[in-house]
């Protein structure tokens, strides 16, 4: 069992989400060891319904940042599994900090990669200064 993940099963919906909790100041070893266990866990399962088959990877885009140890999580763990970059919080980051983190990411050249999702859990910010069609200013 791990200490970073909850696993969530909707009654009558052919899907298991596994949501990691917030990652804590000081915490970057103990979150990756505990991630590579659970992912290692996670492939050593037989049926293919049980195992892992995409990785919904989230990001507060209004921060813009993309640190180091994510870069190692991205390339050492998830490596063998399609990644889907989500840009949370898209309303309050400006057309540029999406754009900036978007570049960021895809210097890294991830194989993995699946493309980036410019998502808003619950809005609150009506007055965003880009297009949501075409990221513009």
């Amino acid at each position: 069992v791990t200490k970073f993940f909850n696993r969530y099963e909707p009654k009558n919906k052919p899907v298991v989400i596994y949501d990691s909790k917030g990652l804590e100041d000081g915490m970057h070893e103990a979150f990756l060891s505990d991630t590579l266990t659970f992912f290692e866990e996670q492939r050593s399962r037989g049926a293919l319904s049980e195992q892992i088959h995409v990785v919904w990877y989230v990001i507060n885009a209004a921060c813009g940042r993309f640190a180091p140890f994510e870069e190692r999580m991205l390339r050492d763990i998830f490596g063998k599994f399609p990644v889907l970059f989500l840009l949370n919080k898209a309303d309050v980051a400006s057309g540029q900090q999406l754009r900036d983190i978007e570049e960021i990411i895809s210097s890294r050249s991830f194989g993995n990669s699946r493309g980036f999702f410019r998502i808003v859990a619950d809005r609150k910010n009506y007055a965003q200064s880009w297009c949501p069609s075409c990221g513009g200013e």
